[in-house]
């Protein structure tokens, strides 16, 4: 009886896997780290498109190199089929937070990715070796690239957002990296723009753009092999400011194109690219408020300037001690106290 049942078993496993390679287009697959997260990945075959749901972090994935690299994702099998990968959160409060190390590395017909807003850390080796991977959004809430993440795509031009640490072994290398873009003060090294162990660097790296208070990034300038690559600019509430012209995005500033008029018009469009509000007006409305040294009001939080709300630091609500208070209640007939 065990052994028919176990007999069973494998053939059923071996249908499913069957099923999956050649008789459905879609094949499900379990990707979640720890029970205490959810992941599940569904590769729609006819569209090519993997979507990861859930929340929490991802599994990582070992990617042996004997005799040759391949990572040992389930979806490793069906490579051929995926050219976009799609991430979907839970919800607005249960995201991912981690893409896991060696996950998607190897995906030759990979040529776009949507990252989840609310993602943390970029596993080791993640994407890489996937030349055909033109264009990656990295997500402001991204803390941590480890090493080789991003190394040897296809990727021309890398936006790090501020805060974001990068590891020190190969992390944005790639050969055909033209134009590196740095936001804030991530701790820079030579070695990240190497894509080969030979030391080689990108053929075609052309500038790495620098905030000028990233002092790491500033002391390149003196090496031979990176320093005339080394291109200063300023940052000013969102605006990217670059010999006198002012970008909306990095992407802008790095491309020289799409220049402000001046710098509030350029402030709206911050906002307006990042969602804080909906029209030209609005937006607007929120840089007159900042002119005028009024809190911007966004979700029920109040922001002294449009760089703080940028940031996220919202004001603390005023706390009145009983005295005060009692003063203000008396007047008004009508006050919440907060004590201190």
């Amino acid at each position: 009886m065990k052994k028919w049942i176990l007999a069973f078993g494998l053939v059923l496993s071996f249908n499913v896997y069957a099923d999956c390679e050649s008789q459905t287009n879609i094949c499900v697959y379990d990707c979640a780290k720890n029970t205490s997260d959810k992941c599940t990945a569904t590769l729609d075959k006819s569209s090519g498109t993997l979507t990861i749901r859930g929340y929490g972090e991802m599994k990582d994935y070992p990617r042996p190199c004997n005799p040759y690299c391949k990572n040992s994702a389930d979806w490793q099998n069906e490579a051929d089929y995926i050219s976009k990968i799609v991430f979907e959160n839970e919800s607005e409060d249960l995201t991912f937070k981690s893409v896991g190390s060696g996950a998607f590395s190897d995906l030759y017909a990979l040529t776009e990715v949507v990252l989840p807003q609310g993602l943390e850390k970029i596993g080791s080796a993640a994407f890489v070796s996937t030349p055909n991977l033109a264009k990656l959004n990295l997500p402001e809430s991204l803390k941590v690239i480890n090493g080789y993440a991003l190394s040897n795509t296809g990727m021309k031009e890398i936006f790090v957002p501020e805060g974001t640490q990068l590891h020190s072994g190969h992390t944005v290398a790639s050969r055909n990296l033209e134009k590196l873009i740095i936001a804030g003060d991530t701790q820079l090294s030579k070695e990240m723009f190497y894509y080969s162990s030979k030391n080689d660097m990108s053929p075609f790296l052309e500038a790495i753009y620098c905030e000028s208070k990233n002092i790491s990034c500033m002391n390149l300038i003196t090496d031979s092999e990176i320093g005339d690559k080394i291109i200063s600019y300023t940052k000013d509430s969102g605006v990217y400011i670059l010999d006198g012209q002012m970008y909306a995005s990095p992407i802008d500033m790095a491309n020289t194109q799409n220049a402000c008029v001046d710098m509030d018009t350029c402030k709206a469009k911050v906002l307006k690219n990042k969602g804080y509000c909906s029209s030209d007006e609005s937006c607007m409305a929120m840089v007159d408020l900042e002119n005028a040294n009024t809190p911007i009001e966004y979700k029920n939080k109040s922001y002294a300037s449009i760089d703080d709300l940028l940031k996220g630091k919202y004001m603390p609500k005023r706390i009145y001690t009983i005295d005060e208070a009692n003063q203000v209640a008396g007047k008004t007939n009508s006050f919440k106290i907060r004590y201190r």
